[in-house]
């Protein structure tokens, strides 16, 4: 008997926990930064993918600056480049969303675990991409987080995560940091926005705490989706 009751002490404690840490993320997701002061001349394109659970930040190939363009595998005829965070673990054995375990979900989320950077090339714009228009300072702010975010070797170099990949103009590199519960795929790219002075949560571990808070784009052309190389 009184095994059982603290089995329902420790099931009443985790739901406690669920629900607080549910709704700090609700509530810090919605309250927005005010970045100061705010951009005086916007003038570069950026472009954020969402999947309905993971950002990416895409930049168009024209507007990357060597040194993070130094050491990545690179098709020519891309015109954008992607780049993304998340957990090792998760690209490499689970691919998608709905094939990922619950084993695997309650180690990402409970254990800090290694993470790669994913970066990727399209041939196109798509439809679906959120456009931002910001200003030079913002633009060398988002460029030096990411490439702060590569691990290097001891010569400067990025390290490719070998043999693996998705296809072509999809590769992996080693990042720093590690991915939980309070530091996810999607905090990382809030973080950058924030390192960045664009508006975005206070904090958040969902990619809706940002595209909620990301101007709407402007009007564009019919655009046909992202295209990769495969």
């Amino acid at each position: 008997m009184k095994t059982l009751r603290y089995a329902l002490y420790f099931l009443l404690l985790l739901a406690g926990l669920v629900l607080a840490y549910l709704g700090s993320a609700a509530l810090l997701s919605r309250l927005h930064t005010h970045p100061v002061p705010p951009c005086p001349q916007p003038g570069d394109t950026i472009y954020v993918h969402s999947s309905g659970v993971h950002i990416e930040i895409i930049f168009p190939d024209s507007a990357l600056p060597s040194p993070l363009k130094q050491g990545i595998q690179h098709d020519r005829k891309d015109r954008y480049t992607s780049f993304g965070w998340g957990e090792k673990a998760f690209y490499t054995e689970a691919h998608e969303w709905d094939s990922l375990s619950i084993k695997g979900a309650l180690k990402a989320a409970f254990i800090p675990t290694p993470t790669l950077l994913r970066v990727r090339g399209y041939l196109r714009r798509s439809a679906t991409w959120r456009q931002l228009i910001i200003c030079d300072s913002q633009m060398n702010a988002l460029f030096e987080f990411i490439q702060n975010t590569f691990v290097k070797d001891e010569n400067g170099q990025k390290i490719l995560f070998r043999p693996f990949h998705y296809g072509p103009s999809d590769y992996f590199y080693a990042a720093k940091g590690h991915y939980w519960l309070f530091y996810t795929c999607n905090t990382w790219a809030n973080k950058a926005f924030k390192k960045a002075g664009i508006p975005t949560a206070i904090w958040t571990p969902f990619e809706s705490g940002i595209i909620r808070h990301l101007p709407a784009s402007p009007p564009a052309k019919a655009l046909h989706p992202a295209k990769r190389r495969t």
